[in-house]
């Protein structure tokens, strides 16, 4: 390149070639898991779709970790394959520190001290909440070091959240009452789709997520009542989840473009094929795919031991604020404004109380029956144009309309 300078004397520059210094590959073992992995994604070589998949500028990935480090990194190579622009954010429970994998990565790594999170919703939701407001994108994508990554997005999310079509019990009709009452407050909303399924893989609106899993949010609601009204495993994240986004009036349903690979086939639910995403329960047959993974040993290093060191608190519903900030000294990754679980589990007394009270919030006995014949209307009518979208979406990927669903098994004597 040449230009020419103040005393009009044409200069000469010779550019150097800008060297970019190639990521190494990470190597896993061994090779029979490795073979096994392979195996689930080599179909999808194959495939050819007849539409565009979604553009990746609209998802950011979260992946939620504690341990399983050779996973981790397995889940952070693979989406930089196949989605090399879109931000990734991990965070750890109080477990491995992938801050050198990030490094390598160019994600976002945060340590948080160790809460057991899964089962309690004050520290997990506030820490989904920041990695929203990171990652910075229209819709979040959980992740779980299990699940697989197989190809790019092609369902559009119909909600404001999308998972699985599990086969966990769905809520019962005085919960989604109590619950949907609360929703209306904020907009018009009905609970139409009466399972979980937000489980590692499924998607979240990110404008859902800053409102529903805001401090103020949550520390508004009455995490007692809602244990009377089901079990403790409302404050399983699988659960928690589902209630604090229909508590502020946003929906969510299962999404076509995630599957549970050890669901297909069986009579409680069917599975979409080809799914972008796939989550495995822990009946799979040879285990979690990538949990049987090991990286080489030139890579351990890209993931270390935290500073809160080999934590074991596997407790539920042992939660307070005031421990959390006495243990960390600060508020750090957990919700600033919820006392958490104060007290104990209601009584056989206290949760009839609690359920006659809901009663006579939906109207009495009459209006309360009134109210269970129209949810279940409403479910089964969104039942229904669930199906027909996912019918319509496969004959653009397959071009067949029977490819959605796996055929049941036929039930032996």
């Amino acid at each position: 390149m040449s230009i020419i300078n103040n005393n009009g004397v044409f200069v000469l520059f010779v550019l150097a070639p800008l060297i970019i210094a190639e990521r190494p590959k990470l190597k896993f073992g061994p090779q029979p898991a490795v073979d096994r992995l392979d195996a689930l994604y080599e179909p999808i070589d194959q495939w050819d779709p007849k539409i565009e998949p979604l553009s990746d500028d609209r998802f950011g990935f979260y992946i939620h970790a504690f341990s399983a480090p050779s996973s981790v990194m397995y889940m952070v190579e693979r989406l930089s394959k196949v989605f090399p622009t879109c931000p990734v954010y991990i965070m750890s429970d109080g477990g491995m520190d992938f801050t050198d994998l990030c490094a390598l990565y160019n994600c976002t790594f945060k340590l948080c001290p160790p809460a057991n999170d899964r089962w309690h919703p004050w520290p997990f939701l506030r820490r989904f909440w920041d990695a929203a407001v990171h990652l910075n994108r229209e819709y979040v994508i959980m992740l779980e070091p299990d699940n697989t990554v197989h190809h790019k997005i092609y369902a559009h999310p119909h909600h404001d959240a999308g998972g699985l079509r599990d086969a966990n019990p769905g809520f019962g009709h005085l919960m989604t009452g109590y619950i949907e009452g609360i929703g209306k407050k904020h907009r018009d909303f009905n609970w139409t789709y009466i399972q979980s399924g937000l489980a590692g893989g499924a998607y979240f609106r990110t404008a859902a997520v800053l409102d529903a899993f805001s401090d103020a949010a949550i520390a508004s609601l009455n995490w007692t009542m809602i244990e009377a009204l089901d079990t403790k495993r409302v404050f399983s994240s699988d659960f928690s989840m589902p209630i604090v986004l229909s508590a502020r009036g946003y929906t969510y349903g299962p999404w076509r473009d995630i599957g549970q690979y050890d669901l297909r086939g069986n009579d409680v639910t069917n599975q979409p094929r080809w799914a972008a995403i796939q989550h495995y329960g822990r009946g799979v047959a040879g285990g979690k795919p990538t949990y049987n993974l090991q990286v080489a040993e030139e890579f351990k290093n890209l993931a270390k031991q935290g500073r809160f060191g080999k934590s074991s608190n596997n407790c539920q519903r042992c939660y307070t604020l005031e421990d959390y900030r006495k243990k960390w000294g600060s508020l750090d990754c957990t919700n600033r404004l919820a006392e958490g679980y104060t007290g104990t589990p209601p009584t056989g007394e206290e949760v009839q109380a609690m359920k006659k009270q809901v009663t006579e919030m939906l109207g009495g006995p009459a209006a309360y029956s009134k109210y269970i014949k129209d949810r279940n209307q409403r479910v089964a009518d969104e039942t229904a144009l669930r199906r027909k979208r996912y019918l319509e979406l496969d004959e653009k990927l397959y071009n067949g309309p029977d490819t959605y669903v796996w055929t049941p098994k036929p039930k032996t004597n």
